[in-house]
């Protein structure tokens, strides 16, 4: 276990510290090193979290991506059933009417609940599940470059 370095009393002109190895000079150089070292390592976390960022923009707002289909990105607009307030993927929520840009796989996942929320709805109202499914709905996934799929 590491001892604890006390200052020593204040004499007027300068700061001394009592080790029981260490000169002053040598706390001093070691702690300016410590400081150096925590410094760098912030830094070092920093530019790594802004990196990240940086790539989550660019892979949502100029699709750039190196996965296959179902990582391209996505517009979705949701019609959420009655009882649906809200879907919630990954802490976020998705909100009945918002339109969202979004990888593909999660327009599908997304596509899925809402469906099965008005599945639902169709049952607790008493509606024959082929009538419903037969209803015209309008796209709701459509590509960042304007083609409806």
């Amino acid at each position: 276990m590491a001892e604890k370095i006390e200052k020593a009393p204040d004499n007027g002109s300068h700061e001394k510290y009592k080790h029981p190895v260490l000169t002053d000079m040598e706390v001093e150089a070691a702690r300016a090193s410590a400081k150096t070292k925590a410094l760098a390592a912030q830094k070092k976390k920093a530019k790594e979290r802004l990196e990240e960022e940086e790539m989550q923009r660019l892979v949502v707002e100029e699709g750039l991506t190196e996965g296959g289909p179902l990582d391209e990105m996505v517009e979705i607009t949701l019609n959420l059933a009655v009882n649906q307030p809200y879907l919630s993927t990954n802490g976020f929520k998705f909100m009945h009417g918002g339109t969202y840009k979004v990888r593909r796989s999660v327009a599908n996942d997304l596509l899925y609940r809402q469906d099965q929320g008005h599945k639902a709805e169709a049952a607790r109202l008493g509606v024959d599940s082929f009538a419903f499914y037969q209803q015209k709905k309008a796209p709701v996934i459509r590509h960042i470059n304007g083609k409806v799929t």
